[in-house]
């Protein structure tokens, strides 16, 4: 998003703009957020089962996780 902006910025200093759409864009694009999406599932998933058995006290982050994620 970052780069994303910088380039639009960039752009309009310039006063013109060399960015065209593809129709790639949009795919990679949403199969990156997929893609990160089932990473960010996987390690909740490995986070809980690491947890389950524990009775010691969870930090305030872990805590703020594992109570939004249940």
């Amino acid at each position: 998003m970052i780069v994303e902006l910088s380039q639009l910025g960039i752009g309009l200093l310039q006063g013109y703009s060399t960015r065209v759409v593809d129709i790639n864009d949009l795919i990679f694009n949403l199969l990156g957020a997929l893609f990160g999406y089932g990473i960010a599932r996987l390690l909740m998933l490995a986070f809980l089962k690491l947890i389950a058995g524990r009775e010691e006290k969870l930090g305030g982050f872990l805590t703020y996780i594992y109570e939004r994620s249940r």
